[in-house]
C-alpha cells in the first residue's frame, strides 16, 4: 500500500482552501486516494484515515497509543477539561463517576422526563402550522437532558441563550480549526471575541442549572463522589465542564440526527407510512410513550439509527503520541491524524445507495455484514460516546411522541439547509407542515392531547 498526497496542494498553505470551502465533498474524495492519505494543512502533514479496519485499530488497539488531537483542542474553550477532551487516568477516573447515570436501567427512568418534553413542543403546534424544526428539535434535546440527567428545568431563557450561541461556537471553533492551520489562530479579531462572549453566556447557562434548588441528579451525585482519600472527587469547576460536555455534545449530535431524521419522514412517504403503521399498533391511540413501549418500537429505533449514521460528525482528530503503522503506512509521532465519520458512513461500499433514508439498513441480517468501523457516530472501543444509549432513547421517544400525532410535510419554496461547523454538519432551517394525523392518534384522541 503506497501513501498518497491527496492532490489539489496548494504552495505554502497545502490543501486548506479546498478543506476549508468544501470539506464534505473534500473528505469524501479522499476514499478514492487510498486507506491512508497525507494531506497538508499548511506545511503540516496531517493523515486521513479511510479504511474501515484501520479506524477500528486507531480507536479500540491503539487507542493507549493517541491523543484527541487538533479538534479538540479548539473544542476546550468551550469544554474545559470534561469527558470529550480529558485524557487518560483522569478520564478514566471522570468516565467511571458518570457511567451510572447512563446505565439501562437509569435511561429507562427518563423516559417520562424525556416524553414531557416532546408532550409540551406538541401542544403548541397547530393544524398545518409551518414549523421551524431545527428550532423545535434543539429545545427538545436541551429539555431532556436537563431533566433526565440534571433534574433540572431550563428556563426559556436559558434554551434561547444555548441555541443563539451554539453555531456561533461551532462556527468560531470550526474558524479557528482552519486559522491553526495557516498559523492565523492567534490574531485577535471581532469573530474572535464573539466566540468568547458566546462561551461565557453558555457558562453562565450552566451555572444557573447548578444552582438551582432542583438540580440534583448527576450534578449532586458528582459533587457527592469521595476519592479513595476520602477527599473530594470533583470540583464545582470540573463538574462545569462536565455538564458543558454533555449538555453541549448531546444537544448538537441528537438534535442534528433529529433534524435528519423529520426531513427523511417528510421526504419518503412509504417510510412514514411504515413508522405510523407501528405507533398506531404499538400506542395504540395513546401519543405518550413509556418504557415499556420501547423494546416494541423496532422500526422507529431503525429510523433513529439512520438518521444517526446520515447525521455523523464530518470530522474528528487524534494525535499519534508514539510511531504508528497502518500496513506500509508509517506514521510519525506528533502527527496529527484525521477521520471521517461523515464519510465512512456514507462509503458505497458498505451502505449502498449511501444518500437514501433506508432504516432497513439496520435491521440484524444486514448489520452484520457491515465490518467494524463502518459505521462509526458514536465512535467505540474506550472513547465510544457515554451517552450513546441515551440519545437513542431520546430520539425513539421523540420521534414516536410527535409523530403519533402528527405527520410533518415539506413546504414548496423552503428548502433545508445545512452548513458546516466543528465536527459537525448542522441543519440551520428545517421548516415542515405540522398536519394534524387522522388516525388512532389524532389530536382529539386521549394521552397527551390538548
Amino acid at each position: 500500500m503506497t501513501l498518497r498526497t491527496a492532490p489539489g496542494k496548494w504552495p505554502l498553505i497545502g490543501h486548506a482552501v479546498p478543506f476549508a470551502r468544501r470539506p464534505l465533498e473534500f473528505l469524501e474524495a479522499q476514499r478514492s486516494c487510498g486507506k491512508v492519505v497525507r494531506v497538508h494543512l499548511g506545511r503540516r502533514p496531517t493523515y486521513i484515515v479511510n479504511d474501515p479496519e484501520f479506524l477500528r485499530r486507531l480507536l479500540t488497539t491503539d487507542a493507549g497509543k493517541v491523543s484527541k488531537g487538533l479538534l479538540f483542542d479548539k473544542l476546550r474553550p468551550l469544554l474545559g477539561n470534561g469527558l470529550l477532551n480529558s485524557e487518560g487516568e483522569f478520564h478514566r477516573r471522570q468516565r467511571k463517576l458518570i457511567q451510572p447515570a447512563f446505565h439501562r436501567e437509569q435511561i429507562a427512568r427518563y423516559v417520562a422526563a424525556i416524553a414531557a418534553e416532546s408532550r409540551a413542543v406538541s401542544a403548541r403546534w397547530t393544524d398545518r402550522e409551518v414549523v421551524r424544526l431545527e428550532r423545535e428539535t434543539s429545545s427538545l434535546v436541551i429539555g431532556s437532558i436537563t431533566a433526565s440527567l440534571f433534574s433540572a428545568a431550563i428556563s426559556a431563557h436559558g434554551v434561547r441563550t444555548i441555541q443563539e450561541c451554539l453555531p456561533q461556537v461551532l462556527d468560531g471553533t470550526f474558524r479557528r480549526l482552519i486559522a491553526s492551520s495557516l498559523s492565523l489562530d492567534l490574531l485577535p479579531n471581532r469573530r474572535a471575541r464573539q466566540f468568547d462572549t458566546a462561551v461565557a453566556r453558555i457558562q453562565e447557562v450552566i451555572r444557573e442549572i447548578l444552582r438551582s434548588r432542583s438540580a440534583d441528579g448527576l450534578p449532586a451525585v458528582l459533587l457527592a463522589a469521595r476519592g479513595e482519600d476520602g477527599e473530594q472527587a470533583m470540583t464545582e469547576d470540573q463538574l462545569v465542564d462536565e455538564v458543558m460536555t454533555l449538555l453541549m455534545a448531546g444537544t448538537d449530535t441528537t438534535a442534528g440526527a433529529l433534524n435528519f431524521a423529520f426531513d427523511g419522514l417528510g421526504r419518503n412517504p412509504v417510510v412514514e407510512g411504515r413508522l405510523h403503521a407501528e405507533l398506531d399498533r404499538v400506542l395504540a391511540g395513546r401519543t405518550d410513550v413509556t418504557a415499556e413501549d420501547l423494546p416494541k418500537l423496532d422500526y422507529t429505533r431503525r429510523v433513529a439509527m439512520e438518521a444517526v449514521r446520515l447525521a455523523a460528525p464530518w470530522l474528528l482528530t487524534r494525535r499519534a503520541e508514539v510511531p504508528l503503522e497502518f500496513g506500509d503506512v508509517s506514521v510519525p509521532a506528533g502527527a496529527d491524524i484525521l477521520f471521517s465519520p461523515h464519510s465512512v458512513n456514507r462509503n458505497p461500499d458498505f451502505h449502498p445507495h449511501p444518500d437514501r433514508f433506508d432504516p432497513d439498513r439496520w435491521l440484524p441480517e444486514r448489520v452484520r455484514l457491515l465490518p467494524r468501523g463502518a459505521m462509526i457516530s458514536f465512535g467505540m472501543g474506550r472513547r465510544q460516546c457515554i451517552g450513546e444509549s441515551f440519545a437513542l432513547t431520546a430520539m425513539t421517544v421523540h420521534l414516536a411522541g410527535l409523530c403519533a400525532r402528527w405527520q410533518l410535510r415539506p413546504v414548496a419554496g423552503r428548502p433545508t439547509r445545512r452548513t458546516v461547523t466543528a465536527g459537525m454538519e448542522r441543519t440551520v432551517e428545517l421548516s415542515l407542515m405540522a398536519v394534524a394525523r387522522s388516525g388512532p392518534a389524532s389530536p382529539s384522541s386521549s394521552g397527551g392531547s390538548r
